[in-house]
């Protein structure tokens, strides 16, 4: 969501005007690194500019590397000024929201001829809740007790495999030796059913049981996977909750980038 600081600096814009010169070869943005003037890119800002000043909607297809993030920022930018309005920029993934909040935005700050302020908003599944939280706190030493386990019977391609699934946050206890079994066998990709935000809130609890032998588990990071933690009884086996069998098993492109960005920070 962007906003507009200076209500005086909305006098005299000609948005449509201030958007192609915004893009000329010798505009504003000609002083930002890494500058590449892209004609392709000018038009479609001002198409966006001609579009919101005329209170029109408009799609636009262009190809990567045309520059389509700033094509759009610019002329909402420069009407959300004019108009003493706020602009919302709705992405289809976390991850262009963050090259929008991260990059963008910042870099726009400083070479537009306006000031404004912006702010990321993210739905509710990406924060933590605090009553699941709470809850989860009050339930963890009961958290997997054996009125709460339900045997799961999975047919795998070397014979049936039984492990044990929580009633309750419907996370999965494994023994010894199962995680690895059933990683790479797809029969066994329904038995994480469960919610994996409901999942998340259940990471900041400790002090859950073996439900095995009923000692304290410690929190381990996946060898393969240092992003993923699980619990673990060295003797028994461990406990994945909701949605991180699933992670265990397919491991991505993605995974393996943020692991490599995790083992360079903590060098």
């Amino acid at each position: 969501m962007i906003r507009f600081i200076d209500e005086e600096q909305a006098a005299g814009l000609d948005l449509v005007a201030g958007t192609g010169t915004f893009f000329s070869e010798s505009g504003q943005l000609s002083r930002a690194k890494n500058f590449e003037f892209r004609p392709e890119q000018q038009e479609m800002a001002v198409a966006v500019a001609k579009a919101l000043k005329g209170g029109e909607h408009l799609i636009v297809e262009a190809g990567t590397g045309v520059g389509k993030s700033l094509a759009y920022l610019v002329p909402a930018i420069l009407h959300a000024v004019s108009q003493n309005k706020k602009a919302v920029i709705s992405t289809h993934t976390i991850n262009l929201q963050e090259q929008l909040t991260e990059k963008d935005l910042p870099m726009l700050q400083q070479v537009l001829p306006v000031e404004f302020s912006f702010t990321m908003l993210k739905g509710r599944g990406n924060y933590l809740c605090t009553r699941r939280l709470q809850r989860a706190r009050q339930q963890a030493a009961t958290l997997l007790t054996s009125s709460e386990m339900e045997e799961l019977k999975i047919e795998t391609l070397h014979g049936p495999v039984v492990i044990d699934k929580c009633s309750g946050c419907k996370g999965l206890w494994l023994d010894n030796g199962e995680g690895e079994q059933l990683k790479g066998d797809w029969m066994s990709d329904f038995a994480d059913s469960g919610d994996p935000e409901v999942g998340k809130t259940y990471d900041e609890v400790r002090d859950i049981k073996c439900p095995r032998c009923g000692e304290p588990m410690q929190k381990l990071n996946d060898t393969k996977q240092t992003h993923l933690t699980y619990e673990a009884c060295e003797h028994h086996g461990m406990f994945m909750d909701a949605g991180e069998f699933t992670d265990y098993k397919y491991e991505t492109l993605l995974d393996i980038f943020r692991d490599m960005v995790s083992s360079l920070k903590r060098k």
